[in-house]
């Protein structure tokens, strides 16, 4: 039998990063996308295919941004309510945010 695991500190909250971090990453997948079906299948301008990429990108990026400070609070959240919970987290290490993960019950089918 092994020794449980102790619970995984939960990760410090951040804010989003910026649009102009979003607009970067979000163009730079739209050009790579791009460069395989346009530049390498149809032949068109790589000039073109970055310029597109750009237009891509700057309409993609404040959904991406959305997107990220969704998944931010809601680990946000998940951090609270776990040092919140009776008997939670908080109680096995005061004064340090931890995440409990739930472990696999012990009649559960091993791997194989």
């Amino acid at each position: 039998m092994t020794a449980p695991t102790p619970p995984v500190p939960a990760l410090p909250p951040r804010p989003p990063r910026t649009l102009l971090v979003h607009l970067g990453v979000d163009s730079a997948v739209a050009f790579l996308a791009m460069v395989v079906l346009f530049v390498i299948i149809f032949g068109a301008s790589v000039v073109q295919v970055a310029l597109v990429a750009l237009v891509i990108g700057a309409v993609a990026a404040p959904f991406t941004q959305r997107a990220e400070a969704r998944g931010l609070a809601a680990r946000e959240r998940a951090a609270r309510t776990a040092l919140e919970a009776p008997g939670g987290a908080a109680s096995t290490a005061p004064g340090e945010p931890v995440i409990d993960l739930p472990l696999d019950p012990p009649d559960a089918p091993g791997p194989g």
